[in-house]
Protein backbone atom coordinates (compact mmCIF):
# COMPACT_ATOMS: atom_id res chain seq x y z
CA UNK A 1 0.00 0.00 0.00
CA UNK A 2 1.39 3.17 -1.06
CA UNK A 3 1.43 6.92 -0.54
CA UNK A 4 -1.41 7.58 -3.19
CA UNK A 5 -3.35 4.84 -2.50
CA UNK A 6 -3.36 6.17 1.01
CA UNK A 7 -4.67 9.42 0.23
CA UNK A 8 -7.44 8.45 -2.07
CA UNK A 9 -9.17 5.86 0.37
CA UNK A 10 -8.67 7.56 3.69
CA UNK A 11 -6.52 5.74 6.44
CA UNK A 12 -9.40 4.63 8.05
CA UNK A 13 -10.39 2.43 5.04
CA UNK A 14 -6.89 0.95 5.05
CA UNK A 15 -6.86 0.33 8.75
CA UNK A 16 -10.42 -1.71 7.83
CA UNK A 17 -8.83 -3.78 5.54
CA UNK A 18 -5.77 -4.68 7.27
CA UNK A 19 -8.01 -5.75 10.27
CA UNK A 20 -10.26 -8.27 7.60
CA UNK A 21 -6.94 -9.90 6.43
CA UNK A 22 -5.96 -10.27 10.50
CA UNK A 23 -9.20 -12.43 11.62
CA UNK A 24 -8.79 -14.42 7.96
CA UNK A 25 -5.66 -15.52 8.29
CA UNK A 26 -5.13 -15.73 12.10
CA UNK A 27 -4.72 -19.35 12.25
CA UNK A 28 -2.34 -19.95 9.25
CA UNK A 29 -0.53 -17.09 10.58
CA UNK A 30 0.18 -18.45 13.58
CA UNK A 31 1.59 -21.86 11.94
CA UNK A 32 3.77 -19.71 9.59
CA UNK A 33 5.26 -17.63 12.22
CA UNK A 34 7.47 -20.22 13.50
CA UNK A 35 8.67 -21.48 9.93
CA UNK A 36 9.67 -17.55 9.69
CA UNK A 37 11.24 -17.17 13.06
CA UNK A 38 13.48 -20.28 12.80
CA UNK A 39 14.61 -19.04 9.07
CA UNK A 40 15.22 -15.29 10.08
CA UNK A 41 17.23 -17.04 12.75
CA UNK A 42 19.65 -19.19 10.55
CA UNK A 43 19.71 -16.75 7.44
CA UNK A 44 20.46 -13.94 10.20
CA UNK A 45 24.07 -13.35 9.35
CA UNK A 46 24.25 -14.18 6.05
CA UNK A 47 21.61 -11.19 5.72
CA UNK A 48 23.50 -8.77 7.56
CA UNK A 49 26.80 -9.12 5.41
CA UNK A 50 24.81 -8.49 2.12
CA UNK A 51 22.00 -6.50 2.70
CA UNK A 52 21.80 -3.59 0.14
CA UNK A 53 19.43 -0.86 1.42
CA UNK A 54 16.68 1.01 -1.20
CA UNK A 55 17.65 3.39 -2.99
CA UNK A 56 14.82 5.81 -2.06
CA UNK A 57 13.03 8.00 -4.32
CA UNK A 58 14.07 11.72 -5.44
CA UNK A 59 12.97 13.73 -8.64
CA UNK A 60 15.78 14.41 -11.23
CA UNK A 61 13.52 16.37 -13.61
CA UNK A 62 10.21 18.41 -12.94
CA UNK A 63 7.90 18.16 -12.43
CA UNK A 64 6.57 20.01 -15.37
CA UNK A 65 3.50 21.30 -17.14
CA UNK A 66 3.12 20.02 -20.71
CA UNK A 67 0.30 20.42 -23.10
CA UNK A 68 -2.03 22.72 -21.27
CA UNK A 69 -5.10 23.30 -22.67
CA UNK A 70 -8.28 25.20 -21.77
CA UNK A 71 -9.91 22.16 -19.88
CA UNK A 72 -6.64 19.38 -19.23
CA UNK A 73 -2.70 19.82 -19.00
CA UNK A 74 -0.36 16.94 -18.54
CA UNK A 75 2.26 17.11 -15.47
CA UNK A 76 5.54 14.72 -16.61
CA UNK A 77 8.26 14.07 -14.10
CA UNK A 78 11.75 11.74 -13.72
CA UNK A 79 12.60 10.06 -10.72
CA UNK A 80 16.43 8.34 -10.23
CA UNK A 81 14.20 4.90 -9.80
CA UNK A 82 11.00 2.97 -11.37
CA UNK A 83 8.04 3.51 -9.55
CA UNK A 84 4.33 4.21 -9.50
CA UNK A 85 2.99 7.20 -9.23
CA UNK A 86 0.34 9.99 -9.15
CA UNK A 87 -0.39 13.37 -9.26
CA UNK A 88 -3.02 15.05 -6.35
CA UNK A 89 -4.62 18.27 -8.35
CA UNK A 90 -7.35 20.84 -7.17
CA UNK A 91 -8.27 24.57 -7.28
CA UNK A 92 -6.99 24.75 -3.77
CA UNK A 93 -4.39 22.67 -1.17
CA UNK A 94 -6.68 20.47 -0.17
CA UNK A 95 -6.59 19.03 -3.91
CA UNK A 96 -9.58 16.86 -4.60
CA UNK A 97 -8.51 14.79 -7.60
CA UNK A 98 -5.68 12.23 -8.17
CA UNK A 99 -4.37 11.15 -11.68
CA UNK A 100 -2.47 7.83 -12.29
CA UNK A 101 0.31 7.71 -13.84
CA UNK A 102 0.63 4.46 -16.16
CA UNK A 103 2.79 1.60 -15.22
CA UNK A 104 6.37 1.72 -12.96
CA UNK A 105 8.76 3.44 -14.88
CA UNK A 106 10.96 6.19 -14.09
CA UNK A 107 9.48 9.29 -15.91
CA UNK A 108 5.78 9.69 -15.79
CA UNK A 109 3.07 11.91 -17.18
CA UNK A 110 -0.01 12.63 -15.60
CA UNK A 111 -3.04 13.69 -17.24
CA UNK A 112 -5.38 16.37 -15.26
CA UNK A 113 -8.96 16.25 -16.79
CA UNK A 114 -12.14 18.07 -16.48
CA UNK A 115 -10.27 21.38 -15.37
CA UNK A 116 -11.71 25.03 -16.35
CA UNK A 117 -10.58 27.51 -18.39
CA UNK A 118 -7.88 29.89 -17.20
CA UNK A 119 -7.75 29.03 -13.82
CA UNK A 120 -5.22 28.36 -11.51
CA UNK A 121 -4.39 24.91 -9.87
CA UNK A 122 -2.60 23.59 -7.04
CA UNK A 123 -0.70 20.13 -7.52
CA UNK A 124 2.07 17.53 -6.16
CA UNK A 125 3.60 14.59 -7.67
CA UNK A 126 3.08 11.55 -5.22
CA UNK A 127 5.45 8.21 -5.63
CA UNK A 128 5.15 5.31 -3.32
CA UNK A 129 5.64 6.06 -0.08
CA UNK A 130 7.18 9.42 -0.69
CA UNK A 131 5.58 12.65 -1.32
CA UNK A 132 7.73 13.75 -4.65
CA UNK A 133 7.23 17.49 -4.81
CA UNK A 134 5.59 20.51 -2.63
CA UNK A 135 2.93 22.43 -3.65
CA UNK A 136 3.34 24.26 -7.03
CA UNK A 137 0.31 26.05 -8.78
CA UNK A 138 -0.12 26.23 -12.92
CA UNK A 139 -2.83 27.91 -14.94
CA UNK A 140 -4.94 26.54 -17.81
CA UNK A 141 -4.93 28.20 -21.43
CA UNK A 142 -7.66 31.03 -21.62
CA UNK A 143 -10.40 30.18 -23.37
CA UNK A 144 -12.26 32.24 -26.47
CA UNK A 145 -14.24 34.27 -24.27
CA UNK A 146 -10.90 35.88 -22.47
CA UNK A 147 -9.56 38.86 -24.24
CA UNK A 148 -6.31 38.77 -22.43
CA UNK A 149 -3.16 36.49 -22.36
CA UNK A 150 0.22 36.78 -21.34
CA UNK A 151 3.30 34.09 -22.80
CA UNK A 152 7.59 34.87 -22.80
CA UNK A 153 8.64 34.07 -26.15
CA UNK A 154 12.51 32.94 -26.29
CA UNK A 155 15.55 30.27 -27.31
CA UNK A 156 18.82 29.33 -27.98
CA UNK A 157 19.42 28.59 -24.10
CA UNK A 158 22.20 26.03 -24.23
CA UNK A 159 25.66 26.56 -23.41
CA UNK A 160 25.86 29.41 -20.68
CA UNK A 161 23.80 27.57 -17.98
CA UNK A 162 24.53 30.62 -15.45
CA UNK A 163 22.95 32.91 -17.96
CA UNK A 164 20.55 30.59 -18.55
CA UNK A 165 18.98 30.04 -15.03
CA UNK A 166 19.01 33.83 -13.81
CA UNK A 167 16.60 34.27 -17.49
CA UNK A 168 14.62 31.58 -16.31
CA UNK A 169 13.98 33.27 -12.70
CA UNK A 170 13.57 36.44 -14.35
CA UNK A 171 10.78 34.35 -16.47
CA UNK A 172 9.18 33.08 -14.00
CA UNK A 173 8.66 36.13 -11.90
CA UNK A 174 7.38 37.80 -14.53
CA UNK A 175 4.53 34.91 -14.27
CA UNK A 176 3.79 34.38 -17.96
CA UNK A 177 0.78 32.31 -18.52
CA UNK A 178 3.12 30.27 -20.84
CA UNK A 179 6.44 29.59 -22.51
CA UNK A 180 7.04 29.04 -26.10
CA UNK A 181 10.57 28.53 -27.26
CA UNK A 182 12.06 28.88 -30.61
CA UNK A 183 14.45 25.76 -30.40
CA UNK A 184 17.99 24.89 -29.63
CA UNK A 185 17.43 24.16 -25.70
CA UNK A 186 20.20 22.36 -25.51
CA UNK A 187 24.07 21.80 -26.54
CA UNK A 188 23.30 18.09 -27.62
CA UNK A 189 20.05 16.92 -28.13
CA UNK A 190 21.23 13.21 -27.91
CA UNK A 191 23.40 13.85 -24.48
CA UNK A 192 21.09 13.17 -21.36
CA UNK A 193 23.59 15.14 -19.46
CA UNK A 194 22.70 18.57 -21.47
CA UNK A 195 18.60 17.79 -20.66
CA UNK A 196 19.62 17.25 -16.96
CA UNK A 197 20.97 20.59 -17.04
CA UNK A 198 18.49 21.79 -19.24
CA UNK A 199 15.71 21.08 -16.27
CA UNK A 200 17.91 22.17 -13.93
CA UNK A 201 18.13 25.72 -15.09
CA UNK A 202 14.16 25.76 -15.30
CA UNK A 203 13.47 23.58 -12.83
CA UNK A 204 11.16 26.64 -11.29
CA UNK A 205 9.90 28.18 -14.11
CA UNK A 206 8.83 24.72 -15.42
CA UNK A 207 6.97 23.77 -12.20
CA UNK A 208 4.64 26.72 -13.14
CA UNK A 209 4.62 27.74 -16.64
CA UNK A 210 3.33 25.30 -19.54
CA UNK A 211 6.48 24.89 -22.08
CA UNK A 212 5.58 24.56 -25.74
CA UNK A 213 9.11 24.23 -27.38
CA UNK A 214 9.84 23.92 -31.18
CA UNK A 215 12.55 21.99 -32.56
CA UNK A 216 16.22 23.69 -33.17
CA UNK A 217 19.36 21.70 -35.25
CA UNK A 218 21.15 21.23 -31.77
CA UNK A 219 18.11 19.19 -30.48
CA UNK A 220 19.91 16.93 -33.81
CA UNK A 221 16.21 14.87 -34.00
CA UNK A 222 16.71 12.99 -31.03
CA UNK A 223 14.46 10.80 -29.65
CA UNK A 224 15.39 12.23 -25.70
CA UNK A 225 13.76 15.48 -26.99
CA UNK A 226 10.12 13.34 -28.02
CA UNK A 227 10.45 11.25 -24.99
CA UNK A 228 10.89 14.37 -22.59
CA UNK A 229 8.33 16.39 -24.21
CA UNK A 230 4.52 15.53 -24.62
CA UNK A 231 3.49 17.79 -26.97
CA UNK A 232 0.15 18.35 -29.46
CA UNK A 233 -0.47 16.85 -33.15
CA UNK A 234 2.71 15.02 -34.12
CA UNK A 235 4.78 16.92 -31.68
CA UNK A 236 7.47 18.12 -34.52
CA UNK A 237 4.65 20.61 -35.99
CA UNK A 238 1.75 21.46 -34.18
CA UNK A 239 -0.99 24.60 -32.99
CA UNK A 240 -2.71 25.53 -30.31
CA UNK A 241 -5.16 28.33 -28.86
CA UNK A 242 -5.27 30.49 -26.05
CA UNK A 243 -7.56 33.54 -25.34
CA UNK A 244 -7.66 35.42 -28.60
CA UNK A 245 -4.42 34.02 -30.23
CA UNK A 246 -3.74 31.02 -32.68
CA UNK A 247 -0.19 29.97 -31.85
CA UNK A 248 1.66 27.34 -34.49
CA UNK A 249 5.05 25.58 -33.97
CA UNK A 250 6.84 24.39 -37.16
CA UNK A 251 10.00 22.31 -37.78
CA UNK A 252 12.01 24.16 -40.29
CA UNK A 253 14.88 22.11 -39.46
CA UNK A 254 14.57 18.31 -40.27
CA UNK A 255 10.77 17.97 -41.72
CA UNK A 256 10.14 19.09 -45.49
CA UNK A 257 8.42 22.46 -44.99
CA UNK A 258 8.24 23.71 -48.90
CA UNK A 259 4.88 23.79 -50.93
CA UNK A 260 3.94 20.24 -51.58
CA UNK A 261 4.73 18.52 -48.08
CA UNK A 262 2.86 17.37 -45.53
CA UNK A 263 3.94 20.22 -43.20
CA UNK A 264 2.88 22.84 -45.27
CA UNK A 265 -0.45 21.48 -46.21
CA UNK A 266 -0.93 21.32 -43.13
CA UNK A 267 0.14 24.75 -41.80
CA UNK A 268 -2.10 26.64 -44.59
CA UNK A 269 -4.98 24.59 -43.35
CA UNK A 270 -4.40 25.19 -40.11
CA UNK A 271 -3.87 29.32 -40.38
CA UNK A 272 -7.28 29.31 -43.06
CA UNK A 273 -9.13 27.52 -40.68
CA UNK A 274 -8.96 29.46 -37.57
CA UNK A 275 -10.78 32.02 -36.23
CA UNK A 276 -8.39 33.53 -33.86
CA UNK A 277 -8.05 37.35 -34.80
CA UNK A 278 -4.23 36.64 -33.67
CA UNK A 279 -1.78 34.55 -35.21
CA UNK A 280 1.55 34.27 -33.88
CA UNK A 281 3.90 31.47 -35.75
CA UNK A 282 7.10 30.14 -33.75
CA UNK A 283 10.18 28.09 -35.57
CA UNK A 284 13.95 27.99 -35.38
CA UNK A 285 15.21 29.63 -38.11
CA UNK A 286 14.85 32.96 -38.68
CA UNK A 287 13.13 34.06 -42.29
CA UNK A 288 14.05 37.83 -41.56
CA UNK A 289 17.44 38.51 -39.72
CA UNK A 290 20.34 40.58 -40.52
CA UNK A 291 23.90 39.84 -39.02
CA UNK A 292 27.71 39.49 -40.12
CA UNK A 293 27.44 35.47 -38.81
CA UNK A 294 24.20 34.93 -39.86
CA UNK A 295 21.45 36.25 -41.70
CA UNK A 296 17.76 35.42 -42.77
CA UNK A 297 16.86 32.39 -43.63
CA UNK A 298 15.97 32.60 -47.17
CA UNK A 299 14.53 28.92 -48.27
CA UNK A 300 12.06 29.25 -44.52
CA UNK A 301 11.46 32.91 -46.62
CA UNK A 302 10.92 32.26 -49.55
CA UNK A 303 9.09 28.74 -48.56
CA UNK A 304 6.41 30.25 -45.83
CA UNK A 305 6.71 33.97 -45.48
CA UNK A 306 3.91 33.90 -48.18
CA UNK A 307 1.57 31.48 -46.49
CA UNK A 308 2.06 33.93 -43.56
CA UNK A 309 1.22 37.38 -45.27
CA UNK A 310 -1.47 35.40 -47.21
CA UNK A 311 -3.42 34.38 -43.83
CA UNK A 312 -2.57 37.38 -41.54
CA UNK A 313 0.00 36.10 -39.23
CA UNK A 314 1.28 39.13 -37.51
CA UNK A 315 3.87 37.71 -35.21
CA UNK A 316 6.64 34.82 -36.52
CA UNK A 317 9.18 34.26 -33.71
CA UNK A 318 12.91 32.65 -34.09
CA UNK A 319 16.04 31.91 -32.72
CA UNK A 320 19.28 30.46 -34.16
CA UNK A 321 20.77 33.92 -34.34
CA UNK A 322 21.99 34.71 -30.88
CA UNK A 323 20.68 37.82 -30.35
CA UNK A 324 17.64 40.25 -30.76
CA UNK A 325 15.92 41.61 -33.78
CA UNK A 326 13.12 42.61 -34.68
CA UNK A 327 12.26 43.18 -38.14
CA UNK A 328 9.17 44.55 -40.01
CA UNK A 329 8.23 43.00 -43.92
CA UNK A 330 5.19 42.65 -45.78
CA UNK A 331 2.63 44.00 -42.53
CA UNK A 332 4.50 40.76 -40.56
CA UNK A 333 6.37 41.31 -37.47
CA UNK A 334 9.05 39.03 -38.04
CA UNK A 335 11.27 38.54 -33.86
CA UNK A 336 14.80 36.95 -33.63
CA UNK A 337 15.22 36.05 -29.41
CA UNK A 338 17.79 33.78 -29.79
CA UNK A 339 19.77 35.47 -26.55
CA UNK A 340 18.47 32.67 -23.77
CA UNK A 341 22.35 31.30 -22.77
CA UNK A 342 24.07 30.64 -26.09
CA UNK A 343 27.08 32.86 -27.03
CA UNK A 344 26.12 35.77 -28.32
CA UNK A 345 26.08 37.33 -31.71
CA UNK A 346 26.68 40.32 -33.65
CA UNK A 347 23.82 42.17 -35.22
CA UNK A 348 23.11 44.31 -38.56
CA UNK A 349 20.51 46.56 -39.72
CA UNK A 350 19.04 45.71 -42.62
CA UNK A 351 16.17 47.49 -44.96
CA UNK A 352 13.64 45.65 -42.90
CA UNK A 353 15.58 46.20 -39.10
CA UNK A 354 13.02 48.08 -36.80
CA UNK A 355 15.37 47.11 -33.59
CA UNK A 356 18.72 45.43 -33.00
CA UNK A 357 20.65 44.64 -30.19
CA UNK A 358 23.11 41.59 -29.04
CA UNK A 359 22.17 40.86 -25.24
CA UNK A 360 20.68 38.19 -23.43
CA UNK A 361 17.38 38.36 -22.77
CA UNK A 362 13.65 36.65 -23.38
CA UNK A 363 10.34 38.70 -24.89
CA UNK A 364 7.11 39.63 -22.57
CA UNK A 365 3.78 39.57 -24.23
CA UNK A 366 0.82 40.27 -23.77
CA UNK A 367 -2.35 40.63 -25.64
CA UNK A 368 -5.24 42.51 -24.66
CA UNK A 369 -8.58 42.27 -27.63
CA UNK A 370 -7.19 44.33 -29.95
CA UNK A 371 -3.75 44.98 -28.55
CA UNK A 372 -0.62 43.37 -28.52
CA UNK A 373 2.12 44.66 -26.27
CA UNK A 374 5.70 43.49 -25.86
CA UNK A 375 9.01 44.42 -24.12
CA UNK A 376 12.54 42.32 -24.37
CA UNK A 377 14.19 41.82 -20.78
CA UNK A 378 18.07 41.78 -20.62
CA UNK A 379 19.56 39.23 -17.82
CA UNK A 380 20.04 42.77 -15.64
CA UNK A 381 16.21 42.65 -15.63
CA UNK A 382 16.50 46.18 -17.69
CA UNK A 383 13.75 46.23 -20.37
CA UNK A 384 14.22 47.81 -24.26
CA UNK A 385 12.13 47.61 -27.22
CA UNK A 386 8.55 48.53 -26.26
CA UNK A 387 6.34 48.28 -28.98
CA UNK A 388 2.65 47.51 -29.53
CA UNK A 389 0.37 45.81 -32.47
CA UNK A 390 -3.01 46.79 -32.92
CA UNK A 391 -5.75 45.47 -35.21
CA UNK A 392 -6.30 48.84 -36.16
CA UNK A 393 -10.18 49.77 -37.37
CA UNK A 394 -11.76 52.51 -38.44
CA UNK A 395 -15.66 52.71 -38.48
CA UNK A 396 -17.59 52.04 -41.53
CA UNK A 397 -21.61 52.79 -41.21
CA UNK A 398 -24.13 51.82 -43.59
CA UNK A 399 -26.36 54.39 -45.14
CA UNK A 400 -29.07 53.82 -43.11
CA UNK A 401 -30.40 51.89 -40.06
CA UNK A 402 -30.60 47.98 -40.81
CA UNK A 403 -30.77 46.61 -37.63
CA UNK A 404 -34.74 47.03 -37.33
CA UNK A 405 -35.75 45.90 -40.88
CA UNK A 406 -37.02 43.02 -41.51
CA UNK A 407 -36.88 43.31 -45.73
CA UNK A 408 -34.14 40.86 -47.11
CA UNK A 409 -32.49 42.66 -49.60
CA UNK A 410 -29.82 40.59 -50.96
CA UNK A 411 -28.49 36.73 -50.53
CA UNK A 412 -24.90 36.73 -48.14
CA UNK A 413 -22.65 34.31 -50.62
CA UNK A 414 -19.28 33.83 -49.87
CA UNK A 415 -17.16 33.71 -52.95
CA UNK A 416 -13.47 32.62 -52.83
CA UNK A 417 -10.79 35.34 -53.00
CA UNK A 418 -7.12 34.66 -51.89
CA UNK A 419 -5.99 38.55 -51.87
CA UNK A 420 -8.61 41.17 -51.51
CA UNK A 421 -7.60 44.24 -51.49
CA UNK A 422 -10.68 46.09 -52.70
CA UNK A 423 -13.45 47.56 -49.98
CA UNK A 424 -15.66 44.72 -50.03
CA UNK A 425 -19.26 45.73 -51.92
CA UNK A 426 -22.52 44.16 -52.26
CA UNK A 427 -22.78 43.22 -56.43
CA UNK A 428 -26.35 42.03 -57.66
CA UNK A 429 -27.30 41.74 -54.08
CA UNK A 430 -23.75 39.47 -53.43
CA UNK A 431 -21.42 40.46 -50.84
CA UNK A 432 -18.06 39.34 -52.53
CA UNK A 433 -15.18 38.05 -50.22
CA UNK A 434 -13.07 35.45 -49.11
CA UNK A 435 -14.94 32.19 -48.64
CA UNK A 436 -14.15 30.34 -45.81
CA UNK A 437 -17.09 29.30 -43.88
CA UNK A 438 -20.21 28.99 -45.67
CA UNK A 439 -21.22 26.42 -48.34
CA UNK A 440 -24.63 27.61 -49.36
CA UNK A 441 -26.32 31.05 -49.56
CA UNK A 442 -28.14 33.17 -46.60
CA UNK A 443 -30.80 35.83 -46.76
CA UNK A 444 -29.44 39.19 -45.48
CA UNK A 445 -31.71 40.81 -42.93
CA UNK A 446 -31.76 44.51 -43.56
CA UNK A 447 -29.11 44.88 -45.52
CA UNK A 448 -26.06 44.26 -43.55
CA UNK A 449 -26.64 44.46 -40.06
CA UNK A 450 -24.32 44.44 -36.96
CA UNK A 451 -24.14 40.59 -35.20
CA UNK A 452 -22.09 38.17 -36.93
CA UNK A 453 -19.47 37.06 -39.53
CA UNK A 454 -16.19 38.38 -39.91
CA UNK A 455 -14.58 38.22 -44.11
CA UNK A 456 -11.21 37.76 -43.89
CA UNK A 457 -9.83 40.54 -46.28
CA UNK A 458 -5.87 40.04 -46.12
CA UNK A 459 -4.94 44.04 -46.55
CA UNK A 460 -8.25 44.98 -47.81
CA UNK A 461 -11.93 45.44 -45.35
CA UNK A 462 -13.17 43.77 -42.79
CA UNK A 463 -16.53 43.12 -42.59
CA UNK A 464 -17.41 42.48 -38.35
CA UNK A 465 -20.86 41.19 -37.37
CA UNK A 466 -23.03 40.67 -39.67
CA UNK A 467 -26.43 39.42 -38.97
CA UNK A 468 -28.11 37.31 -41.47
CA UNK A 469 -31.03 34.74 -41.37
CA UNK A 470 -31.66 31.63 -43.36
CA UNK A 471 -34.81 32.58 -45.11
CA UNK A 472 -37.53 34.74 -45.03
CA UNK A 473 -39.16 34.24 -42.14
CA UNK A 474 -36.14 34.23 -39.91
CA UNK A 475 -36.52 37.62 -38.51
CA UNK A 476 -34.69 37.16 -35.13
CA UNK A 477 -32.55 33.89 -35.59
CA UNK A 478 -29.10 34.27 -36.92
CA UNK A 479 -26.01 31.72 -37.06
CA UNK A 480 -22.83 34.45 -35.13
CA UNK A 481 -19.43 33.70 -36.61
CA UNK A 482 -17.02 35.84 -34.57
CA UNK A 483 -16.19 36.60 -31.40
CA UNK A 484 -14.79 40.12 -32.08
CA UNK A 485 -16.67 42.84 -30.16
CA UNK A 486 -15.96 45.57 -32.11
CA UNK A 487 -19.56 46.58 -34.37
CA UNK A 488 -20.03 47.62 -37.63
CA UNK A 489 -17.08 47.14 -40.15
CA UNK A 490 -13.54 47.83 -40.29
CA UNK A 491 -10.76 48.77 -42.68
CA UNK A 492 -7.61 46.57 -42.15
CA UNK A 493 -4.83 48.90 -41.85
CA UNK A 494 -0.90 46.74 -42.73
CA UNK A 495 2.05 48.62 -43.49
CA UNK A 496 3.22 50.02 -46.73
CA UNK A 497 5.12 47.02 -48.58
CA UNK A 498 8.59 47.11 -48.06
CA UNK A 499 10.86 46.89 -51.46
CA UNK A 500 13.30 43.80 -51.24
CA UNK A 501 17.02 43.75 -50.09
CA UNK A 502 20.16 42.47 -52.44
CA UNK A 503 20.26 38.69 -52.63
CA UNK A 504 21.96 36.94 -49.95
CA UNK A 505 23.57 33.35 -49.61
CA UNK A 506 20.96 30.23 -48.73
CA UNK A 507 20.89 29.61 -45.14
CA UNK A 508 22.77 26.92 -44.29
CA UNK A 509 23.48 26.80 -40.62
Amino acid sequence: MYTVERWAMGTAGVRKSSVMLKKRLAMPVAVVLVWLISLVAISAPWASRHAVAAEPIRLTKGPYIQNATVDSALVCWEANVPHSGAVAYGTTTAYGSLSLADGRDRGHCARLDGLQAYTVYHYKVLAEETELSSDATFKTLAGPKSAKISFVAWGDNRTNHSIHRGLALQVKQAEPDFVINVGDLVESGKRMSDWDAFFEDEKELLLTAPLYPALGNQEEDSPLYFSLFALPGNERWYSFDSGPAHFVALDVVFSDYGPGSEQYAWLERDLRETARPWKIVFAHYPPYDFSSFRGSALAVREALAPLFEKYGVQVVFGGHNHHYQRNLANGVTYIVTGGGGAPLHPVAIGPWTAYAETTYHFVKISIDGNTLSSVAVRADGSEFDPFTLSLKIAPFAPEEPVINSLAPVGILEMVSCQRCHDPFRLTNKRLVSYGWKFHRPFIVRGGIALAALVLLLVGGWWAWHLKIGKGKTDHAKGKTYSQSHTLGSARLEQPARDSKPAGRRRHTG
